[in-house]
């Protein structure tokens, strides 16, 4: 599949979103702020959906919040620092729901 970017290259393959939305899932109902995007990060690395390289453990809330950014961008979350608590949208369910897809 070809890649892409939309406001950043953090995400860079479409094939990585449903599961990078799947573990910002766990985070619903949180508050979004510094130490949730760290957390978050490290869910990706642990996932495999991030390179744990020097430049990500030295920015991890940076990375973290693109990451989010990106499904901010695409409607499926709503993850804004200093805006409350973490909401998957109705059209983020929908594409967990969704069968198939993945990595």
């Amino acid at each position: 599949m070809k890649h892409w970017n939309i406001g950043n290259t953090t995400v860079r393959n479409p094939d990585r979103i449903k599961e990078g939305l799947r573990i910002l899932k766990s985070f619903e109902g949180k508050e979004w702020n510094e130490d949730q995007h760290v957390n978050y990060l490290e869910k990706l690395v642990a996932a495999g959906l991030v390179e744990n390289t020097k430049k990500e453990l030295q920015n991890k809330g940076i990375s973290g919040r693109k990451w989010s950014a990106v499904l901010n961008q695409l409607g499926f979350a709503i993850a804004w620092a200093r805006s409350g608590p973490v909401v998957i949208t109705p059209a983020g369910n929908a594409l967990l729901e969704r069968s198939g897809g993945g990595k």
